[in-house]
Parts: C-alpha cells; sequence; structure tokens
C-alpha cells in the first residue's frame, strides 16, 4: 500500500515538475498533500467530498492551478473523474481584471 501511495506522489511531482512548478511551489504542493494524506488517515474531519456525484467529471480551479491540481490528484484517488484547469484562472484570464 505505501509504495503505490508513493508512486502516485511521485507521479504528481514529476507533472508538476514538467508544468514548470518552481521548487518553492513545488515544495508548498507536497507539504499540501502530505497534510491531507495524514488528515486522512488519522480520519480528521475535513471539508468532505462525499456529497459529490461520482458520476460526474469535476474541473477544479484556482487562480494558478497548483492547488486545483493537488485536490484533482486527491479526486482522482477516490474514483472521481476530476481534472485541472491548468495554469488556473490567472492563466486563462478567468479572474478580475
Amino acid at each position: 500500500m505505501s509504495t503505490d501511495v508513493v508512486a502516485k506522489l511521485w507521479g504528481f511531482c514529476h507533472t508538476l515538475r514538467h508544468d514548470g512548478v518552481s521548487n518553492a511551489d513545488y515544495l508548498e504542493q507536497i507539504t499540501y498533500l502530505l497534510f491531507l494524506k495524514m488528515a486522512d488517515e488519522r480520519e480528521i474531519e475535513l471539508p468532505s467530498y462525499k456529497t459529490l456525484d461520482p458520476k460526474t467529471p469535476y474541473v477544479v480551479v484556482c487562480d494558478t492551478g497548483r492547488r486545483s491540481s493537488a485536490a484533482a490528484f486527491l479526486l482522482n484517488e477516490r474514483g472521481f473523474d476530476a481534472y485541472c484547469l491548468r495554469g488556473g484562472m490567472l492563466a486563462n484570464k478567468l479572474g478580475p481584471d
């Protein structure tokens, strides 16, 4: 089990690196993922994904695409069909002017 988690985590890390994420941003995402993984393992109550319909595809969006890529990764881990908008709202000119 732990080798599967490590392999998936490294796969996600390689995706971030190939998307041009800096070392500081890379470290931020790893820290965030580890925090969420620990919360999940210790059954700490976080905002729930359980109200989402598993048959519906989801696009997760944030301002830069970094946090939403972590969220999409975690949703995919739970069997959802989730995608991240590459570059977030800023790169796609979806934010305020």
